[in-house]
């Protein structure tokens, strides 16, 4: 007797949950040969298509979804995600979106996407005002961290743009706001680290990158951003230290190489100085040559 399509979005389900992306793709595309309508199966499978890049058969899928089952608000926020990402439709996006919110369905989900739409669009604001509104009228926790990883954004983009007019106190109070909405998130402090080398606080400065650092230790730039402080300060041995930890993560980082091959230089160590210049410039030359 055929396995059924809901035994098989069961297992995929509960592969899905434990990491095992290959056999929950396997049981969602037997249900999929079961069940080719049933609107769980086209979201389980569609997600998944877009998760591995096939972006356009997963889009279908998630309309397919969407369009069988108006209640199924999660392939409407998919799908609206993945056309903005993917292509830069943001409009219709957007469409999407308020057609979902005229179905009656709860703004929360659907905000914190179109909040995330927003961003991508530069259209700071409406970002925060849609986020914002999402997180006070969700009671789901999920939705609530993904609504405070929104307004991280917000708030880091701000601070960037403080940064660059030259107001650092309020791009610092931006980063702050960012790090408090989303504590696992490494580039508000990396932002803040660079704010406070800006102004010559170079021993805040190294704090901040390390606090990055805690969170994300493979964090390449961050290194190199912490290397380069400490060699301001003139702690010479830990910045060769953090350049070289930035080239274990990561040989082809052309910054930490130039950066080092300077300092090595300066300290007559010529021949590993010329080695690594050579590597970056070869570095350079793949990045330019890419289409």
């Amino acid at each position: 007797m055929p396995e059924s399509w809901r035994a098989a979005l069961r297992r995929g389900l509960e592969q899905l949950r434990t990491g095992d992306f290959d056999a929950a793709e396997t049981q969602f595309s037997r249900a999929y040969q079961l069940a080719p309508m049933q609107p769980e199966v086209c979201y389980a499978l569609g997600r998944e298509h877009l998760r591995r890049g096939r972006i356009a058969e997963g889009e279908r899928l998630l309309h397919t979804a969407w369009a069988s089952d108006r209640s199924l608000v999660s392939a409407a926020a998919s799908l609206a995600r993945s056309m903005a990402q993917n292509g830069g439709r943001f409009e219709a996006a957007h469409e999407l979106l308020t057609d979902a919110e005229l179905d009656g369905h709860s703004v929360d989900v659907l905000g914190v996407v179109r909040a995330e739409i927003y961003i991508d669009q530069q259209r700071i604001a409406e970002a925060r005002t849609a986020a914002s509104q999402a997180l006070h009228q969700t009671a789901s926790e999920a939705t609530r961290r993904a609504a405070r990883a929104v307004l991280a954004r917000v708030h880091n983009t701000e601070g960037i743009d403080h940064a660059r007019a030259g107001d650092y106190d309020q791009a610092l109070f931006c980063f702050k706001r960012a790090a408090d909405h989303d504590p696992d998130w490494s580039s508000p402090h990396v932002n803040e680290g660079a704010c406070f080398s800006s102004m010559g606080k170079h021993n805040r400065a190294v704090a901040s990158y390390e606090r990055a650092i805690a969170i994300e230790p493979g964090d390449c730039d961050a290194w190199v951003d912490l290397g380069a402080t400490l060699w301001a300060s003139g702690d010479r041995d830990r910045a060769e230290t953090c350049y070289r930890q930035a080239l274990d993560l990561n040989p082809e980082h052309e910054n930490a190489c130039t950066r080092l091959a300077d300092l090595l230089a300066r300290d007559a160590r010529y021949l590993e100085a010329a080695m690594l210049a050579e590597r970056a410039s070869e570095i350079a030359d793949r990045k330019r040559r890419r289409p």
